[in-house]
């Protein structure tokens, strides 16, 4: 009855962490993406440095669920029986972060942080926008690494597969 209870407790926590990282990574790019755009149409140096507290709001939260959900998962693999569902839910779950640190990180996150603290019309205004595009297009990638995370979880928790 116990491990019962901590199994249902993982599998909430598990469905839980990455179904909110999910929410907030799709907020980002239909809500908080558009904004920026229209910032950078007015004013780059604002939107670099509105990047910025968007990344810093946004970017320990989400680092904490992905981290979170993927810690169930493993500890799921080794207490249920579905090991390979588990074992790809954890996978999917983890993924956003060193996609994140590998990728996005020196690409796309760096640059725009550096600008937001030291802009240079001359070098920058070119660069904000197209940056700022690229972000949402490889946040897309985080999105679709965490919905499919949360389908697997949910599937195997409510038996679909």
């Amino acid at each position: 009855m116990k491990d019962h209870l901590i199994k249902s407790y993982l599998k909430l926590i598990a469905i839980g962490s990455i179904g909110l990282f999910s929410g907030i990574a799709i907020s980002c790019n239909l809500i908080d993406i558009p904004i920026l755009l229209n910032i950078s149409k007015k004013d780059k140096q604002k939107a670099a440095t509105s990047f910025k507290t968007l990344y810093t709001l946004a970017a320990p939260p989400q680092a904490i669920m992905s981290l979170l959900a993927a810690t169930a998962g493993l500890v799921l693999f080794f207490r249920t029986r579905a090991k390979g569902r588990w074992a790809l839910f954890t996978i999917l779950s983890l993924l956003p972060v060193p996609f994140t640190l590998a990728y996005m990180g020196p690409l796309i996150n760096k640059p725009l942080l550096e600008m937001a603290d030291n802009y240079q019309p001359k070098i920058h205004d070119d660069k904000v926008e197209s940056l700022i595009l690229r972000w949402r297009q490889a946040h897309s990638v985080r999105i679709l690494f965490s919905l499919m995370g949360f389908g697997v979880g949910l599937g195997t928790v409510t038996g679909l597969f």
